[in-house]
């Protein structure tokens, strides 16, 4: 690249580092339509596992809103680490950034908000629309949503502890519940967190999970052993 075709790639990407901070202005201050608008392509999408899917500049508008408001009506992101690539052409661009969050949430059955410490990454896609950048696509990974005073961590992603290895809980009738080890995998202990119920790790060639309180049946892959 010449000098100028370099120096237009670094004022793309602190263009891209200011979008990114206006979307964290915009969605702390509730999803204000009027500052969430400007951010995105007309036919851009945001997604999050367990949060939502929205699609086109207005269902985000219309959905993220609620969001920022019913859902989570006060919340503070802290943008960090990010990682901007700029395409050929200077046209098109991706971005990866680290999210921590502490917000106020609304408990599903209602009442007085919990604060919750929220964490993982944003991974987008932009596109640059008469001489801006936008958003076209963003995916948000959320690798912790916890309450504020919880004693552990409840992690979306289990959290590693060494080794490749996973082992499977499968889901059993009764209150104790089996694990079956993946093969090579050594001792171990800890929490896996499902909801408010806790499940502890027994050491042993042969796993057992017991669960907490009234704890009924449960599935899934606990990665990273």
């Amino acid at each position: 690249m010449n000098i100028e075709e370099r120096l237009e790639r670094l004022e793309d990407i602190e263009a891209i580092n200011q979008l990114i901070a206006r979307y964290a202005q915009a969605v702390d201050h509730n999803g204000d339509p009027a500052l969430v608008a400007p951010l995105f392509t007309e036919d851009a999408e945001w997604h999050c596992e367990g949060i939502g899917h929205w699609e086109t500049r207005e269902g985000i508008i219309r959905d993220i809103r609620p969001n920022c408001t019913t859902f989570m009506p006060w919340a503070i992101h802290y943008m960090t680490q990010p990682n901007v690539e700029v395409g050929a052409g200077g046209l098109s661009a991706t971005s990866n950034h680290y999210l921590w969050e502490l917000g106020k949430v609304t408990p599903e059955a209602g009442g007085a908000t919990r604060d919750t410490w929220i964490g993982g990454w944003y991974d987008s896609q932009l596109r640059k629309e008469g001489g801006a950048w936008k958003f076209a696509r963003i995916d948000l990974t959320l690798k912790l949503f916890s309450p504020a005073d919880s004693p552990s961590w409840e992690t979306r992603i289990a959290p590693c502890v060494g080794g490749r290895k996973s082992l499977r809980i499968r889901k059993m009738p009764g209150r104790r519940r089996k694990m079956a080890d993946g093969q090579g995998v050594g001792g171990v202990s800890g929490v896996w967190r499902a909801g408010r119920k806790s499940l502890r790790i027994r050491p042993g060639k042969g796993r057992e999970l017991a669960g907490s309180g009234d704890f009924r049946g449960v599935s899934g892959v606990l990665k990273g052993l």
